[in-house]
């Protein structure tokens, strides 16, 4: 009787009643006030979510992993701040954030990731234009301050094309996809018109075959 009755005491239902959060004890207000501020922000950009999503904060996650969505289950997980704090200097682009701004940054990727799970793909994953826009956005969404920080105070003048970006790539060179994401989302003429592109189907990082690089750009 007692286990049942600890789980339903650390779960919470947010404000914003899309949201559940669960094992985040002390932080599990922050966690509800960063998600309902990053669907403010991804409905304003044309990706909403509509869904319910479940937010479960954890001590453990496979290595190198700070965050996961699950796809088709409207399920978040995300490294429990105590536990994140020892792995931020093993990231090369966020480093100098401090643990709750990088912490917030992931809530905000993997919400990236379940507004863009209700997007119909055409293929097995559409993998590659997932994470070109959970990494796009969350740069951008860190505000100049924190960019400046990670040392993104501009956008790069070279034009970055769309041959960058593959499933492949996004897993090779992680940090790499995530400049190179922001870097070609804001070099858009109206970024968050290509988002709408993107959120309608009708713009794809994405092949049958995720080894073939997508055409440039």
């Amino acid at each position: 009787m007692l286990l049942p009755t600890a789980l339903v005491a650390d779960t919470l239902e947010c404000p914003d009643n899309r949201f559940t959060v669960a094992g985040a004890g002390l932080y599990a207000d922050r966690v509800c006030r960063v998600a309902g501020q990053a669907a403010e922000t991804l409905a304003a950009c044309h990706l909403p979510i509509t869904r319910e999503v479940r937010i479960e904060i954890t001590r453990e996650m496979e290595e190198n992993c700070v965050g996961l969505y699950h796809c088709g289950k409207d399920r978040v997980e995300i490294l429990h701040p105590e536990a994140l704090e020892p792995l931020i200097a093993d990231s090369a682009l966020f480093s100098t954030l401090a643990t709750f701004e990088y912490f917030d940054s992931i809530v905000f990727h993997e919400l990236v990731h379940a507004a863009y799970d209700e997007v119909p793909c055409p293929f097995d994953a559409c993998t590659a234009t997932s994470e070109y826009l959970a990494y796009a956005l969350q740069i951008r969404a860190l505000g100049e301050a924190l960019r400046s920080r990670i040392g993104l105070s501009a956008v790069p003048d070279e034009k970055v094309s769309r041959d960058r970006f593959s499933a492949v790539m996004a897993f090779w060179a992680p940090d790499r996809y995530a400049v190179n994401a922001w870097t070609h989302l804001m070099q858009r003429p109206d970024p968050c018109g290509y988002v709408r592109g993107i959120a309608a189907g009708d713009i794809l990082f994405d092949t049958e075959t995720p080894f073939i690089l997508s055409p440039p750009e």
